[in-house]
């Protein structure tokens, strides 16, 4: 701990507790308690920074003395800005780029904003807060607050926006970056697929023989939904349909490997190390009920119906890189791949909404499914029995 006056000092600390930090709320954390003491005095950190996230506009990390971590908090897109925004530090600094500070948080209780007087009656005195402006000209918040007596002194208040402040913009902006292509990563190619580039599987032509579920689904009638509609109602249609399926694939274990027009590819790994076992029956199960409970609201909003084909084989693909040096996809590939695709063909032309392999229902069960019996799929010799629910 630093018991004296001494930023060069702190700047030091940060980066090794940078270093050493597991994420940015375990960080935010540690720099709250290295200026907790004597003469720092801080009490509150509270950081704000802009995210890159299809559903997440920002994430706000508050940490209190007596915290472990500090807490998230996600804002997601759309969400209107709270009552008395345009009173408060945040817009502030997001405007003017420069420091904002209330010295006697007491005597701002009269404000729009709800801050002042919360912070006020938890009993902090003083509160400062500057921006972060990061390479790419976003303009981040950091925030610190005291209940000590006399507030921050000067010289304080000048270490932590002269030396601290610079410090932390470049530590976080490393933070945020990984975290930004984290979550890119995840959103157009799959968390496992993810994972797999940021170890570093990103040669061409590296990929490795796994067994598993593939799942191929395809939206009926797509072409003559979208032809009445606008091309802002057609993406929207369509994004129903894809989260009626992605959130149930990807909470029991399987990978969305990718989507292919109106229709969807995903694999359930039978040898996956995650935490959550692959479960692609019980996907499925939820699958129906998504898709129900879509429909259920289609028909309140007097919009017809969507119903889909989706078959699904197990077997052995290869899994990993395919395509060039300048342009990659992680996916899978082999006979297993074409069997499922060519079963959404047939599953459409049997009338059934879903189908089951044999390979598939003797590595996961045939409970409350009934035999079609032996069919051929186009394309390819070998038939197969299949299966659909009773």
């Amino acid at each position: 701990m630093l018991c004296r006056l001494d930023p060069n000092a702190l700047v030091v600390l940060l980066i090794e507790k940078a270093n050493e930090a597991a994420d940015i709320s375990c960080l935010l954390a540690d720099i709250g308690r290295l200026l907790l003491p004597k003469p720092w005095h801080v009490e509150r950190v509270f950081l704000s920074l802009n995210a890159l996230h299809p559903s997440v506009r920002a994430r706000t990390q508050l940490w209190q003395a007596g915290d472990v971590c500090a807490n998230l908090t996600e804002w997601p897109h759309g969400l209107e800005n709270r009552r008395g925004y345009y009173d408060s530090p945040d817009w502030h600094v997001h405007q003017t780029k420069s420091i904002f500070r209330v010295q006697k948080l007491a005597d701002q209780s009269d404000r729009k904003c709800d801050l002042y007087r919360n912070l006020s009656d938890q009993g902090y005195r003083d509160y400062l807060m500057v921006p972060l402006i990061f390479s790419n000209e976003s303009i981040n918040t950091l925030s610190i607050a005291t209940r000590n007596e006399s507030g921050f002194s000067a010289e304080i208040a000048a270490a932590f926006t002269d030396k601290i402040a610079p410090t932390m913009a470049i530590i976080l902006e490393r933070f945020a970056a990984s975290e930004a292509l984290s979550a890119a990563l995840k959103t157009y190619v799959g968390a496992d697929a993810a994972h797999e580039i940021l170890s570093g599987r990103i040669i061409a032509g590296h990929g490795e023989i796994v067994q598993g579920a593939v799942l191929f689904a395809d939206l009926h009638g797509f072409t003559a939904h979208s032809a009445s509609l606008e091309p802002s109602q057609t993406v929207q249609l369509i994004n129903d349909y894809f989260s009626a399926l992605v959130r149930p694939i990807e909470m029991n274990g399987g990978q969305v490997l990718k989507f292919i027009g109106d229709a969807v590819l995903a694999f359930f790994p039978s040898n996956s190390a995650r935490s959550t076992i692959p479960d692609p029956n019980k996907a499925i199960d939820e699958v129906r009920i998504s898709m129900a409970d879509l429909n259920s609201k289609r028909t309140k909003q007097n919009k017809p119906e969507l119903t889909h084909a989706l078959c699904v084989h197990y077997g052995d693909v290869l899994y990993g890189n395919i395509g060039s040096n300048e342009r990659l996809d992680f996916t899978i590939i082999g006979e297993v791949v074409n069997v499922a695709s060519r079963g959404v063909e047939l599953a459409s032309a049997l009338n059934a909404e879903y189908l089951f392999t044999g390979a598939y229902v003797e590595r996961y069960g045939e409970e409350r499914l009934r035999s079609l019996g032996h069919q051929s799929f186009r394309s390819i010799e070998s038939s197969f029995v299949v299966y659909t629910y009773v």
